[in-house]
């Protein structure tokens, strides 16, 4: 290996070395004409011409976790990765075309399920923003709407009564939202229920509409 050595006057010296792997070719590396500001990286474009860059690294290290955010002049700090209110992930349920039950038991509607992913941290909440679009009943009747969590009854969304004449074939839609702030340290599967009251049957979305659950896990402020 071929050493390039830079002797001081105090009789130190500085050591450039060749790679420890022969390269697959001769390689030349260009120096920049002028030195960079303090905390510039050296770059290359990728034939051999070096340059500093004009971003600006931090002095020192950060800690486990952050990452790099520039305050878009070219200067580079360490921050969490984070911050208190930020939505981190979002999942989305969706069920598209009609469908039906006259179950007078809570039925999941299929499509309008999802599972979180495992939190960024067990001290993060859950925003579920549930739409069940265009429900309609066969006759006098009461929906009732729930969101189960984990397989067991968390929230009811509504016990919606439509008109009482049964001639009347009412059509509305039904939302709701929801903070779930468990400490959870795994992922949560959130599903839609339904039910019929007196066992007519009920509607949804009437004219092909679409439901959904959506879900954000949020940075919960400190």
């Amino acid at each position: 290996m071929s050493n390039l050595n830079f002797l001081h006057s105090g009789g130190n010296k500085v050591t450039l070395s060749a790679p420890d792997s022969n390269p697959s070719s001769d390689v030349t590396l260009k120096l920049p004409n002028a030195d960079g500001s303090a905390n510039s990286p050296i770059i290359t474009n990728g034939g051999g011409a070096l340059s500093f860059a004009s971003l600006k690294l931090p002095s020192s290290d950060g800690t486990a976790g952050q990452v790099l955010q520039t305050d878009g002049n070219g200067n580079l700090t360490f921050v969490n990765k984070f911050a208190d209110g930020q939505v981190i992930s979002t999942v989305v349920g969706q069920r598209n075309g009609q469908f039906s039950s006259g179950s007078n038991s809570l039925v999941a509607i299929s499509g309008l399920s999802v599972a979180t992913p495992t939190p960024e941290s067990s001290l993060n909440d859950h925003l579920i923003h549930v739409r069940v679009a265009d429900l309609r009943k066969s006759a006098d009747n009461a929906i009732q709407l729930t969101v189960h969590r984990n397989g067991t009854f968390w929230k009811g969304i509504a016990n919606f009564l439509f008109d009482t004449s049964s001639s009347v074939q009412q059509t509305d839609s039904i939302g709701a939202t929801f903070l779930d702030t468990h400490d959870d340290s795994s992922s949560v599967t959130y599903q839609v229920y339904y039910k019929s009251a007196t066992g007519g049957t009920i509607y949804g979305n009437v004219g092909n509409s679409t439901s959904e659950i959506i879900v954000q896990e949020i940075k919960r402020y400190s």
